[in-house]
C-alpha cells in the first residue's frame, strides 16, 4: 500500500492504489462521521471494485482521471452536508453507476487520450 504521510503529494497510478486509499478511508469515516458520509465512501469503493473487475478503468491514462472525477465528487458533498440536503446527498452518491452522465465523460476522456498515446508511440 502506498504511503500517504509523505510530504510530496501521491498520484495513484494504478486502480488497487485508489482502491486501498478508499479502505482506508472507509474505516475513518465509518468511525469519525455520519452514516450518510460513510455511505458515499462505500458507494465509491463498490463502484472502484466493480471497474476492477470489469477492467474498464486502468492504465497510465485512465487512473488519474478516474481520481479527479471521484474527487469532482467528494468536494460536492460537504455543501449538502451542511445544508442538510438528503436529496442532494443521494445525487452524489448515485453518480457513481456505469450509466452517469459524468462517469461516461471520463470513459471518453480515457479514450480520446489512449487513442491520443497510441497515434505518437512508434509504430512498430
Amino acid at each position: 500500500m502506498p504511503d500517504f504521510s509523505r510530504r510530496t503529494i501521491y498520484h495513484p497510478t494504478e486502480d488497487q492504489h485508489v482502491l486501498a486509499a478508499l479502505e482506508v478511508l472507509s474505516l475513518l469515516v465509518s468511525e469519525m462521521y455520519v452514516n450518510i458520509v460513510a455511505d458515499l465512501v462505500d458507494a465509491t469503493r463498490r463502484f472502484v471494485l466493480l471497474l476492477r473487475k470489469t477492467k474498464s478503468m486502468h492504465g497510465p491514462e485512465a487512473v488519474p482521471e478516474l481520481v479527479a472525477w471521484i474527487d469532482d465528487r467528494f468536494e460536492s458533498f460537504p455543501s449538502c452536508l451542511a445544508e442538510y440536503d438528503l436529496a442532494a446527498e443521494e445525487e452524489v452518491k448515485s453518480h457513481f453507476q456505469f450509466n452517469h452522465d459524468s462517469y461516461v465523460q471520463v470513459v471518453q476522456r480515457v479514450i480520446n487520450l489512449k487513442v491520443e498515446a497510441d497515434l505518437k508511440s512508434p509504430a512498430t
